[in-house]
């Protein structure tokens, strides 16, 4: 099987991070979270957010550490709300974990549809 070195040992499989569940459960405030689940409803909203950004601040034209700037306060920012919007229970305490958690990829996935979206408006 040449994807045996992808698969979950015992035969178990991941969750789908994108089921009708999750995003039921992503709609509404007041909802039991586990940690994965919360991760994955943070996760999925910030990469559409960060695409949205890259095309927006590659078109306008921002530049720099401004664009950069801007970029990582909104992301945080558009985290933290959404994240008090959910109401997970605070048991595990701070959820600043759960906010940074994905924000790299995040970050690079602004970066390259910036600098494209840049390149090909403004060249």
């Amino acid at each position: 099987d040449p994807y045996s070195i992808l698969s979950i040992p015992l035969g178990r499989r991941l969750p789908d991070p994108m089921s009708a569940i999750l995003w039921n459960k992503a709609t509404k405030s007041g909802q039991s979270w586990t940690q994965e689940e919360l991760s994955n409803a943070l996760h999925w909203p910030r990469q559409f957010f960060s695409l949205l950004a890259g095309f927006l601040f590659g078109l306008v034209p921002i530049k720099g550490v401004t664009g950069n700037a801007l970029f990582i306060v909104a992301s945080v920012t558009l985290s933290f709300l959404y994240l008090r919007f959910l109401q997970p229970d605070s048991e595990d305490g701070d959820h600043w974990h759960v906010i940074m958690e994905g924000a790299v990829p995040s970050y690079a996935l602004f970066l390259v549809s910036w600098i494209t979206l840049y390149s090909i408006s403004q060249y």
